[in-house]
This record gives C-alpha cells, sequence and structure tokens, in this order.
C-alpha cells in the first residue's frame, strides 16, 4: 500500500475537483513565469489524482502546458524527499527537461513541504 495509505475519502475529495487556490497564487505563478520561472507543482496527491489535480488547477487559472506535477505513488521511495532531489538533479520521474534545476522557493502548508536543510 505505500507509506502514506490513501483514504478513500481523500481520493474522493480529490476526484471532486472541489479545491480552491489562496488568495494571490495565480498571480504569484503569473509573475514567476513572466520573470522565466519554471513551476513545479510537488504534492503528496497519489498519481490516481493525476488528472483531477491538473483539473482542479486549470479551472484556477493555475495550470500551464510545460508545468510539472510531481505525485505519490505506492513506492515507499517516493518521497517528497526523493522528488525534490529528482527536480534537483534533472534524474527521474520528478524532473524538467534538460537537467537539473536549482530552486528558488518551496511554498506549503506544512514543514514537510520544505527541505530539511
Amino acid at each position: 500500500m505505500g507509506r502514506h495509505p490513501r483514504p478513500s475519502f481523500w481520493n474522493a475529495w480529490t476526484e471532486r475537483r472541489a479545491a480552491t487556490p489562496i488568495p494571490g497564487a495565480k498571480g504569484f505563478l503569473e509573475r514567476v513565469r513572466a520573470a522565466g520561472g519554471e513551476v513545479v507543482f510537488l504534492t503528496n496527491r497519489h498519481e490516481v489524482s493525476r488528472q483531477a489535480t491538473i483539473d482542479t488547477l486549470a479551472t484556477h487559472a493555475l495550470w500551464r502546458e510545460g508545468d510539472l506535477l510531481c505525485l505519490a505513488n505506492d513506492d515507499e521511495a517516493n518521497t517528497k524527499r526523493a522528488r525534490r532531489s529528482q527536480l534537483r538533479d534533472g534524474a527521474g520521474a520528478c524532473s524538467l527537461p534538460k537537467g537539473g534545476r536549482k530552486v528558488l522557493a518551496y511554498l506549503g502548508d506544512t514543514m514537510h513541504d520544505f527541505p530539511e536543510t
């Protein structure tokens, strides 16, 4: 089942596509993109929720072609820490074209959303 079993109610809620953005999120992402930045959504939502997550982001004009969505799956090694490393190193499912990246900002709603260093 993996390191974080997904209760059926969470996946059902995700499938409802009912999440709403925090105030300022759209404008912030627009400014990041206008400055040449790339946007990565790194979440513990499960891979089964990929399309629902993209649909929800798109509904609120937060998703753009070229963004990257890094999701959890049932592989216990696929932690947020591992996905952050893939992004920085440019290797693995959570990597952007043309190699690794210097990450300028992490945003989140819990301390687990940020690197340990």
